[in-house]
């Protein structure tokens, strides 16, 4: 006798080209949306190419390797004298790394003790030991006690301004030079401590004093303080700083939107 035959196997229903053309509409929509939405709301939506990235929590043990693949965009440049403040444009240039071996540990060997010998005691007064250095400008009050997180990506200073890890990395484009653009405020301080802890600073100050030490200046949901901490906080940098040979700045601009912070830079 012949083996009954099979049934035939179901086969998937292709979709109708209505539907691909119709997804295709909504991804090139939502791809011409996306910039928008991210700088306006400072939504995390994702991209096609785009990884999650990678939250910076202060005192987070980051490697070498990951820092540099998340390198900071700035949109922002201090102007020259008599030049309109623009933002500049994002970049998301991104930088190659290379893996990093690590090091092998090495045993520690015991030494012998060694035995501690007590001075004997002088007669003589106690000398006053001298004052403290005043430290340069742009390092952190003692006070700073860094950021905190306060959920969905957000970090908040002591002073109470919130930043997103993208506003984080944008700041600290200023803490080197770029003679790429045309103008440049470079902080002096270098670590994102004292950056931050200088902003706080100023920014404390919006909330004390008027001018002619702050400058407040409204645009439209923005606003923006023009702060004088009367000492060297930075340096003109870009092409126009190096024109000048890189003159000192004591002032900062500070752009909020409510307690968000967009940018914040050193100006003349």
């Amino acid at each position: 006798m012949n083996a009954p035959s099979s049934a035939p196997s179901a086969r998937p229903t292709p979709l109708k080209p209505k539907w691909v053309a119709v997804g295709m509409l909504l991804l090139v929509v939502y791809l011409l949306l996306r910039p928008w939405l991210v700088e306006r709301y400072g939504w995390d939506l994702p991209g096609l190419t785009d990884a999650k990235p990678r939250v910076n929590v202060p005192g987070d043990t980051a490697s070498p390797r990951e820092r540099r693949d998340h390198r900071p965009v700035d949109v922002s440049i201090v102007p020259e004298q008599g030049e309109s403040v623009a933002e500049e444009k994002d970049s998301d240039e991104q930088v190659a790394s290379h893996d990093i071996q690590p090091k092998p540990e090495t045993p520690s060997v015991d030494k012998p003790a060694t035995p501690v010998l007590t001075p004997p005691a002088s007669n003589s007064k106690p000398t006053n030991s001298p004052a403290p250095a005043k430290p340069p400008g742009g390092a952190p009050p003692a006070k700073w006690s860094g950021l905190k997180s306060i959920g969905r990506g957000k970090f908040e200073s002591p002073s109470g301004l919130v930043y997103d890890q993208y506003r984080i990395d944008h700041v600290m484009e200023h803490s080197r030079d770029n003679t790429d653009k045309p103008s440049h405020g470079v902080f002096t301080a270098t670590t994102q401590d004292e950056v931050l802890a200088l902003i706080d600073e100023a920014f404390g100050l919006t909330k004390k004093r008027g001018p002619p030490q702050v400058i407040t200046e409204d645009e439209g949901d923005r606003t923006a303080y023009t702060v004088n901490l009367n000492r060297q906080i930075g340096r003109a940098g870009g092409q126009s700083g190096a024109r000048r040979r890189n003159p000192p700045l004591q002032k900062i601009k500070i752009v909020v939107e409510e307690a968000r912070v967009i940018t914040a830079y050193p100006t003349n």
